[in-house]
């Protein structure tokens, strides 16, 4: 099953999140990911937007546990 591309609202919530170092590896990222198309560039994209939410929720838990 092919995983459903972010919305714009997502994206945007991602960028806003970053810090200048992070969105600069994301670029990167997105540019060596761009001659392999636009799917692989959205793999880079799903990949990231979920380590940023699983550092979310740890970072949640650890907070919450103390």
């Amino acid at each position: 099953m092919k995983p459903e591309a972010p919305r714009l609202e997502e994206l945007i919530c991602l960028y806003e999140k970053l810090s200048a170092e992070e969105r600069d590896e994301l670029l990167q990222c997105l540019l060596i990911a761009a001659p392999r198309g636009g799917e692989a560039m959205m793999k880079v994209l799903i990949q990231h937007m979920l380590c940023c939410a699983t550092e979310e929720v740890l970072n949640d838990y650890e907070g919450g546990g103390r």
